[in-house]
């Protein structure tokens, strides 16, 4: 019994479950795509406020080069703070110092989650 009707329904139910099938994976990637925003924009929010840089919730994207300048500035002044360390010792200006070192070194962020 070769139907034509019946080999029609076979093809469409086959096409019905390809279907249903990129759809369930659409909805995955889309799922995993999401979740790894969230933790870039965490990471991105974290890294702002460890180098004292404002995180705007919004065009965060948008920032991303001023970021990394502003890390690169920061890298650069520690390593002169290092540097400069020997003639603050000879000079006694430790508390200018001090107040540099712990500006470029504030407290690391206590872990948290993407503030919106």
């Amino acid at each position: 019994m070769n139907r034509p009707e019946h080999a029609t329904e076979v093809v469409l139910a086959t096409a019905l479950q390809h279907a249903v099938a990129m759809g369930n994976e659409i909805i995955r990637l889309r799922e995993a795509l999401e979740r790894t925003e969230y933790d870039f924009k965490n990471f991105h929010r974290l890294l702002c406020e460890r180098v004292g840089y404002h995180h705007d919730p919004i065009d965060w994207r948008r920032d991303q080069l001023s970021l990394i300048e502003q890390v690169a500035l920061v890298t650069v002044l520690k390593q002169l703070l290092g540097e400069a360390r020997p003639a603050v010792e000879h000079w006694g200006s430790h508390d200018l110092y001090d107040r540099i070192a712990r500006a470029l070194n504030p407290t690391p962020p206590s872990g948290g989650t993407v503030s919106e």
